[in-house]
């Protein structure tokens, strides 16, 4: 998929029930303003795979972006938008398949 012209993606793989990993590595989101929901509900889903192409600075809405997917490395409730979504200590996402 070429992503890169793409400003939302609110609700893109949201309420994904029975999915346990996405690969996202070749998703380009320099451009996405929305992430509100993209992934919410997703309860099963223990991976999120990005790379260096992964970009959130003109995000600007993030509601709810991981609400419920509890099953993500370092799932804390009280941070379910897009503050957790970066590889490293703490955050959402995972760098290899």
């Amino acid at each position: 998929w070429n992503t890169s012209s793409a400003t939302n993606m609110s609700g893109m793989f949201g309420n994904c029930r029975k999915v346990t990993s996405l690969d996202l590595f070749s998703f380009n989101t320099s451009n996405v303003e929305n992430m509100s929901n993209m992934f919410a509900g997703s309860h099963l889903l223990e991976h999120i795979y990005v790379s260096d192409l992964w970009n959130t600075n003109k995000v600007t809405s993030s509601t709810k972006m991981f609400d419920e997917c509890t099953h993500l490395p370092n799932y804390n409730s009280s941070y379910v938008d897009v503050s957790k979504a970066y590889i490293g200590e703490g955050g959402y996402l995972s760098p290899t398949r």
